[in-house]
């Protein structure tokens, strides 16, 4: 029995048939992948793809915040579960494509739903016979129903994502530098760490479902609040 992507026991891998539990791989071209230097930190690469280092703990907090939010939104409108999670990853990746131009003042889960309901028209144009969805009408009436109830609070604070990142093991830090600081496909992920898709797939799952946890955990005893 060896260890999963991210640092965790596993058992025999995957059939190729088997039932994919989690979003299928992004679609969109990824940039090249680059080297991670010593400590982890990624080596140059295009500057319309960096961003310093608090960008992307930022962008992290803020999404782990609202991602559960923007899950709904989508769901909401397309039915279809593999679609609704292949949308929202795409947003994810919409979401850091274009977080330079994020306005601070703004509320990031108002935003991150804007760019969801233009993702959701794209899915929509291209799987029309397929992917029933309602009207662009009754997807921004649904998207301005999610912000007029949206509840406004303060960022999590980046100190407890950083210390819950830390709390991880270095195999599951690794898979997150891999997948999100250089920007690897799903596919090429698994080909580096010597595992299957769906294992990577299952083990980014859990390490989201562990960050979030911890984050509020950490909130709550501090007496912050927390999403």
């Amino acid at each position: 029995m060896g260890c999963g992507p991210d640092g965790e026991a596993q058992g025999r891998p995957e059939p190729a048939d088997a039932p994919d539990p989690q979003p299928a791989p992004f679609r969109r071209h990824v940039p090249p992948a680059v080297p991670l230097r010593a400590g982890g930190a990624v080596g140059p690469r295009d500057s319309s793809h960096r961003a310093p280092m608090d960008d992307r703990e930022r962008f992290l907090a803020l999404f782990l915040r609202h991602q559960h939010e923007v899950r709904a939104f989508v769901a909401s409108v397309i039915r279809d579960v593999h679609r609704a999670e292949d949308v929202v990853q795409e947003v994810g990746l919409v979401l850091w494509r274009k977080f330079d131009a994020y306005d601070p003042a703004r509320s990031f889960g108002a935003w991150a739903r804007g760019v969801a309901a233009l993702e959701i028209m794209k899915e929509r144009d291209r799987n029309r016979r397929t992917l029933p969805v309602l009207s662009p009408g009754a997807i921004e009436a649904v998207r301005r129903a999610y912000d007029e109830t949206e509840r406004p609070g303060p960022a999590i604070a980046l100190d407890a994502l950083r210390g819950c990142l830390r709390d991880l093991p270095d195999r599951a830090r690794h898979l997150l530098r891999l997948r999100y600081e250089a920007s690897l496909p799903i596919d090429r992920v698994a080909a580096a760490l010597a595992a299957t898709i769906p294992a990577v797939k299952k083990a980014l799952l859990r390490i989201r479902i562990r960050l979030h946890g911890c984050v509020r955990r950490r909130l709550a005893s501090a007496g912050g609040p927390f999403p």
